[in-house]
């Protein structure tokens, strides 16, 4: 195998640097460089809140009825579209409060156009939406609260809104303790730098902009002097890329809670702490 190898023409021009074999370089002191090595904690045990557990319990109830509506109508298409669409509803749910909280609202707004309209044939909906791809790579709702609206009853519709309504009432008030939120709070202040009143360093993850949101004003409002950053790709916000970098290495920033936008080159390896707020669901995300 080693002639064959050496013979290849592809190991003129490739070189494979494992991480076997960077530790190899770093025990001969051919490499300056310290090689991070990952330690992964255990994950916490989540206990629903009273006001979690409600709203749990009714978007179970919504999703069900909703499956159950469309399991008659449409072919397999249709059929996989209503499984991705409730799979993203419990993504928003697991990530925070606010979260599903946003897409229940905007939801609601599109079921009452569809209402008001009664013209269930021609409501407008994307020509191509993928839902698939919007479980997977999207990181808000827009395009998720606009499908299967077309083709319904008004009685069906009438039912929905009925039963967001209901969940949003649940909502309305999020000022209450957060069981993520009190977790991570918690693993904060183990991280505090005596007579400082700072923070080592720690990553943040989030899968959507709305969570980070959350996340942010959840934490000024528990300290108001943390230093905080964010970056995600809402907005526009990748212009911010160097300047969050470079505020990160001079540690002007402590706590810094980003989306996957970060995960594309931006080094943040001056914190040794990186929290998924959000684990995912895809294993490579997780890497």
């Amino acid at each position: 195998m080693r002639l064959i190898f050496a013979a290849a023409p592809l190991s003129r021009v490739m070189l494979r640097h494992t991480r076997p074999l960077l530790e190899i370089y770093r025990n001969e002191a051919q490499l300056g460089a310290n090689l991070a090595q990952r330690h992964i904690l255990p994950i916490p045990r989540i206990v629903f809140t009273e006001q979690e557990r409600q709203a749990y319990g009714q978007l179970e109830t919504y999703c069900k009825g909703l499956a159950q509506q469309m399991a008659g109508r449409g072919g397999t298409q249709t059929k996989a579209a209503v499984g991705f669409l409730l799979s993203f509803l419990r993504l928003r749910f697991a990530s925070s409060l606010f979260a599903i909280r946003e897409t229940l609202r905007r939801r609601l707004q599109r079921v009452q156009a569809a209402i008001d309209r009664l013209d269930l044939d021609n409501v407008a909906e994307p020509d191509d939406v993928d839902i698939e791809d919007i479980l997977d790579e999207g990181d808000d709702d827009a395009e998720a609260v606009r499908v299967l609206l077309r083709h319904r009853k008004p009685a069906d519709l009438q039912w929905e809104r009925s039963q967001l309504q209901e969940m949003l009432a649940t909502l309305a008030d999020l000022s209450g303790a957060s069981s993520k939120m009190t977790e991570l709070l918690t693993r904060l202040s183990r991280r505090r730098v005596a007579g400082t009143g700072r923070l080592q360093q720690t990553v943040i993850f989030t899968r959507f902009y709305d969570t980070l949101t959350d996340i942010v004003e959840r934490l000024r409002r528990a300290d108001p002097g943390m230093l905080i950053g964010t970056y995600s790709g809402h907005g526009g916000q990748y212009v911010e890329r160097d300047d969050v970098r470079h505020r990160f290495v001079r540690r002007q920033i402590d706590v810094l809670i980003c989306t996957d936008a970060a995960a594309e080159g931006l080094n943040l390896q001056t914190a040794d702490v990186l929290v998924n707020f959000d684990l995912p669901w895809n294993p490579m995300k997780v890497e």
